[in-house]
């Protein structure tokens, strides 16, 4: 029952890319457009409030939130990488939509999500899929969210909650803790709320909730009862630490942004036909690496006789120009890691995203140490090696699991050659 529940959300997240992969290019969708200061909804003119310090807290909250009082959801930390953690942010944006409380778009950098860093969340993702996917939920940029904050006279009114698993537990539970006040300002990253009206608390989830669809309808149901007795809180600070989604009716994945999915159909279309490999270093033995590497080589040379294709492109955690280091690969070890990699450079014409200038939303040009930091190379992998002719993964010896990307990549070309797409040779294969 448990890989039955995750095979759907992973086959979910698959057509999504589909859709965004076959359209986005052709015709982009179309961007919400932040205003200053200003809360989107379906219904938001493009106005901008005026800016003025002297707003009483009613008529602030009116500019910012079209009413006298304000509500905010801020999921301001989640633990895990960009294909979890978006996930989770749905869950967070259902949740909110259920309280009636505006979403703050948490910020997003390094293929992740949260207030310490440095990117819009529609630097990431298409901000017109997230209002379809909710239509009735209202949302804020955090940058304007933290410039509500800072203008209030009052401070407004908190309350941190952060949501963890206790699989030993039978049921579920919400109790109040002491203060985390200090921890609490290090992970916003931001002095704009003041703390000295803010309460804290944990919410416990029991045992295997994520097992079957009546356990997740009751945990919803457990989650938003007890989250509605917070209603007259106009912060509600929400921290992610459990795996699994909280809601049985689970929604697709959002698009990207239209700037990534062009960029990753440019390198595809530059590449076709070609094969990708996907070799996440990190957790693999690194006394095999070299090895793995020349059983590579010899691999992708029979490959390329039989399919006709030269093209080969290379999918890596392993940072691949000096200039750079990885934010997700901390333990490299070069007389292991580095020799594989410069086996690869010497016996195959490899390419990646550093190969293709490194740009922002804008277009314009990014410093490559920048581009890498911003987890945008991330995506384009992800969306590149699920357009390949031939997709190759690392075998047992090289790497330590199959990751929930890799599986997320595999879904989506599972998908693409039912579909009879042409191109697609094969799902996935080990060298």
């Amino acid at each position: 029952m448990v890989k039955r529940g995750i095979l759907i959300i992973i086959f979910i997240i698959g057509i999504t890319w589909i859709f965004a992969a076959f359209f986005a290019v052709q015709s982009p969708p179309t961007q919400v457009n932040i205003q200053e200061g200003y809360i989107i909804t379906n219904n938001s003119s493009n106005n901008n409030p005026p800016s003025s310090f002297y707003l009483s807290d009613k008529k602030l909250n009116q500019e910012f939130c079209g009413s006298s009082e304000c509500k905010f959801l801020h999921l301001y930390k989640v633990s895990e990488q960009e294909s979890k953690a978006q996930i989770h942010l749905r869950q967070f944006a259902q949740m909110a939509q259920k309280l009636n409380r505006t979403l703050v778009l948490t910020n997003v950098g390094k293929s992740k999500i949260g207030s310490c860093l440095k990117y819009p969340l529609d630097y990431y993702y298409s901000l017109s899929s997230l209002q379809k996917m909710f239509p009735d939920l209202n949302f804020i940029t955090q940058k304007q969210f933290y410039k509500w904050a800072k203008l209030r006279k009052q401070n407004p009114s908190s309350r941190q909650i952060i949501i963890k698993e206790d699989r030993k537990k039978s049921f579920h539970d919400i109790i109040e803790v002491q203060s985390r006040k200090f921890n609490l300002q290090r992970k916003l990253c931001s002095n704009e709320i003041k703390f000295n009206n803010i309460n804290f608390y944990d919410l416990i989830i029991g045992g295997r909730y994520w097992t079957d669809y009546q356990k997740l309808n009751n945990l919803s149901n457990f989650i938003i009862e007890n989250f509605k007795q917070f209603d007259d809180t106009e912060i509600l600070l929400m921290e992610q630490e459990f795996y699994y989604p909280l809601f049985a009716n689970i929604t697709s994945s959002l698009e990207y942004a239209p700037h990534i999915i062009n960029k990753a159909f440019t390198i595809i279309q530059n590449l076709q036909p070609f094969i990708a490999v996907q070799w996440r270093m990190e957790t693999g033995n690194p006394l095999n690496m070299p090895k793995c590497a020349e059983k590579l080589v010899t691999h992708l040379e029979e490959l390329k006789k039989k399919y006709n294709t030269k093209n080969v492109y290379l999918a890596t955690d392993y940072p691949l120009n000096n200039s750079f280091k990885s934010f997700s690969f901390h333990n490299i070890q070069h007389e292991y890691h580095g020799k594989a990699i410069d086996i690869l450079k010497d016996k195959v014409d490899f390419l990646s995203w550093f190969n293709y200038t490194p740009t922002d939303q804008f277009g314009k040009k990014m410093h490559i140490n920048e581009f890498a930091q911003s987890g945008i190379p991330g995506i384009l992998d992800k969306l590149v090696c699920s357009r390949a002719k031939i997709f190759l993964v690392a075998p047992p010896e090289c790497r330590k699991k199959t990751s929930s990307y890799t599986s997320m990549i595999i879904s989506e070309r599972h998908f693409l050659m039912k579909a009879k797409v042409e191109g697609i040779e094969n799902i996935s294969s080990e060298w």
